[in-house]
């Protein structure tokens, strides 16, 4: 995993999977709320980002 500097510093992270992939897409986010209510994906986020980088969609369920 890299983090580039591409100019995105205020825009949202994302996950990238193909359209027909909705099975994979939802595991995905609810996998993040998970991590979400659990308090890891703050630690993650603090451990590479410096900060909460959760959306609010994440934050929400």
């Amino acid at each position: 995993f890299n983090i580039l500097n591409a100019g995105f510093e205020s825009e949202a992270f994302a996950v990238g999977a193909r359209k027909a992939d909705i099975t994979l897409v939802n595991k995905i986010n609810e996998a993040f709320h998970e991590l979400y209510r659990e308090g890891t994906f703050q630690k993650i986020a603090n451990k590479w980002f410096g900060e909460d980088v959760a959306t609010e969609e994440v934050k929400s369920k």
